[in-house]
């Protein structure tokens, strides 16, 4: 028989640890590559850089707003301040709303609604009557408190100032009958003859005029010169009362004939 072999005192543990030898330079050349891993900090700048570019989605929109605005753009009229006060009012009107008619709610409202009843207007109407007849003889003295030629001064500026403030309501003509009426032509004469001899009832003076314009344009020589008579007398007057009136004479002579 084969003697066993003597014991050396080995172990079969050299070898591992010569494995483990081997693989220790192993590991260590495996771990050398992680020293990149210090680079992340980088990669997650890029990263953080790459989650900034979301900001530039506003400028496009931006842009396609401003794309849409375009065609919208156009040269607004200028108005003036008169133009933009009547364009506020008429805004301001179609917004305002209009408050149903409430009853009166406090005791002078309550008392002129109770005068205002059937049976008090007899007596309101009495002393309507009154006031128009007051109102009357005070305009009339106040009028006389002026002369004719103030009277005809003042006409003269009221008919200006209906046409400059194109308010003809504001400027009425002061009456007074010591003016004196103006003279009239022998058409003139004729058509007041015509219009009040009753043929022309309930009509216009407009319609009127359009039928006696031809009655007048058919009369003969002899038939017009008696209308031509009256409007020179009636001239005669006419100067005479401007002279007393008015204290001077009559500029110009129209045509009374016609």
């Amino acid at each position: 028989m084969a003697e066993p072999k003597a014991h050396t005192g080995r172990t079969t543990s050299p070898p591992r640890k010569k494995a483990s030898a081997t693989e220790a330079p192993a590991a260590k050349s495996a771990a050398a590559p992680k020293k990149p891993a210090a680079k992340k900090p980088v990669a997650k700048k890029a990263k953080s850089k790459a989650k900034a570019k979301p900001k530039s989605k506003p400028k496009t929109k931006a842009k396609s707003t401003k794309a849409l605005k375009k065609p919208v753009k156009a040269k607004k009229p200028v108005l003036t301040t008169e133009q933009k006060a009547k364009r506020d009012i008429k805004e301001l009107k179609t917004k305002a709303l209009s408050p149903p008619k409430l009853l009166p709610d406090k005791a002078f409202g309550v008392l002129l609604a109770e005068r205002t009843k059937e049976e008090r207007l007899p007596h309101y109407n009495h002393m309507a009557n009154q006031n128009k007849a007051t109102n009357a003889s005070l305009y009339r003295e106040w009028i006389r408190s002026y002369t004719p030629v103030q009277i005809v001064q003042a006409n003269v500026a009221r008919r200006v100032l209906k046409r400059l403030t194109k308010r003809p309501r504001s400027w009425p003509l002061l009456k007074d009958e010591r003016l004196v009426k103006r003279f009239k032509t022998g058409y003139e004469i004729f058509y007041t003859q015509r219009y009040n001899s009753g043929d022309f009832a309930g009509m216009k003076s407009t319609e009127a005029s359009k039928l006696i314009g031809p009655e007048w344009k058919e009369l003969n020589a002899d038939a017009k010169l008696t209308y031509t008579q009256l409007a020179e007398e009636d001239f005669a007057r006419y100067e005479q009362e401007v002279k007393t009136v008015y204290n001077r004479s009559v500029r110009h002579r129209a045509a009374t004939a016609a």
